[in-house]
């Protein structure tokens, strides 16, 4: 007490703020007891609590979930075959290329249901298919691929299917074929959660970054065709597409684009004579999936014939729908040979060439290699009958006097390119 008595004003001032600068340092008494305690503070909640974790059915690819395509009627698959297809189904994998239908059974279909012997049925295919500058839509064989259950051989290099309507649908549209053994595979990937979840299954397209398991499963052709021509086709429907969007090709100028390949892109084809009439029956259906040959399956109808001529790029003219087989073999009236002249290929807008028009332009440059005419029909036995017509029309229709031919092709010689992916000689 004493020595503080003799401490100088300034030695007091010193010590005060001594005291002072002290207490700001030592905690609280609450913060004291919180050092000592168990109990976390907010803080140490705030701190400790993990970050929220992503959930794994959450899907951060853009890659879309694939539309399939059978190459054969559902009722014809084996039972484990349809248990696999609808597995993946149900497992969110695939979905199936099918037009919807108000028909509540139609959810346990796998086929198609499009009824290509309507111009509808046929519209409706086409722009399921179709892609749009709206929307940015991606090339078909991106998004779609067909799936065969039947193999007639099978190589390290890939499988050759017997011949189908199914399969030259599937070239001419440009989708990727894959056996069902690739579905298998990638399904029990899933399960064994070997697979990553966030993308869906879709055949490679790039032979380079394929590996081995999966070039096995690719389809590479069918029954005494050329190997690769699906392949081939992917190629084309793609760059096809790419030009498309880049504001190139003979597309540029169509806010939509049709899928195909473009394979028979110069040519007009006349369809004459009869072809096999349309089943309704899924039962005959089934029955005619067991055949393979191409010319007696009933695959040869109006309608399939068609689609497949319009996914190949060519004009399609239905005399058929104007001149009966009779009255050709009798001899055309002048009222029905105006009425032939006047026809517009199908599903195109108005304004189009009529069949007279294709004609004249054909004969008066007849050495022209870009543009080809043909008329087809069934098969050969009604050869004679589009010699005949093609001989009334064009003395009709043609002011011309060059002898230029017109072939009449079979619908085997459609196949035929199609399934080798090459347009092969008319004559």
């Amino acid at each position: 007490d004493q020595s503080e008595k003799k401490q100088t004003p300034k030695q007091l001032e010193k010590k005060n703020a001594l005291d002072q600068s002290e207490k700001k340092q030592m905690p609280k008494q609450s913060e004291k007891k919180r050092k000592h305690s168990k109990t976390p503070t907010k803080e140490d909640i705030d701190e400790s609590k993990p970050a929220p974790k992503s959930r794994r059915t959450q899907r951060v690819s853009f890659q879309r979930r694939p539309k399939v395509m059978l190459l054969k009627p559902s009722l014809a698959l084996k039972n484990t075959e349809s248990r696999s297809i609808r597995k993946c189904i149900k497992d969110d994998m695939i979905s199936m290329l099918k037009m919807q239908r108000d028909d509540i059974m139609e959810d346990d279909n796998l086929d198609t249901g499009f009824d290509f012997d309507t111009e509808d049925g046929r519209g409706q295919f086409l722009s399921l298919l179709s892609s749009s500058k709206n929307d940015h839509s991606t090339a078909v064989p991106s998004s779609c691929f067909a799936l065969s259950t039947d193999k007639e051989y099978a190589f390290d290099e890939g499988v050759v299917v017997p011949r189908s309507f199914q399969f030259y649908l599937a070239v001419a549209c440009g989708l990727p074929i894959v056996d069902i053994s690739f579905l298998e595979s990638h399904s029990k990937k899933k399960r064994l959660g070997i697979m990553n979840h966030q993308h869906y299954p879709f055949p490679s397209i790039d032979k380079k970054k394929m590996a081995e398991e999966e070039k096995a499963t690719h389809v590479i052709g069918a029954s005494n065709h050329n190997w690769y021509a699906p392949q081939k086709a992917t190629s084309a429907a793609i760059e096809r597409h790419s030009l498309w969007t880049s504001g190139e090709g003979i597309h540029s100028s169509s806010d939509t684009l049709l899928p195909g390949t473009d394979l028979l892109q110069n040519y007009s084809v006349i369809l004459l004579g009869d072809f096999d009439q349309p089943s309704v029956s899924k039962r005959v259906a089934k029955k005619k999936a067991t055949s393979s040959e191409t010319t007696s399956d009933g695959s040869c109808t109006k309608g399939n014939i068609t689609v497949l001529l319009q996914l190949c790029g060519a004009n399609v003219y239905d005399v058929t729908s104007m001149a009966a087989p009779k009255h050709i073999k009798k001899g055309l009236s002048k009222s029905q040979l105006t009425d032939v002249a006047s026809l517009s290929p199908l599903g195109h807008l108005e304004g189009s060439p009529t069949l007279k028009d294709v004609l004249q332009s054909y004969f008066e440059s007849i050495d022209d290699a870009d543009e080809k005419v043909v008329a087809m029909v069934k098969d050969k036995s009604d050869t004679k009958l589009g010699t005949d017509f093609l001989a009334q029309f064009k003395s009709f229709a043609s002011d011309s006097n060059d002898d230029g031919v017109i072939d009449v092709v079979s619908c085997d010689w459609l196949f035929d390119c199609i399934g080798d992916f090459q347009v092969h000689k008319s004559g």
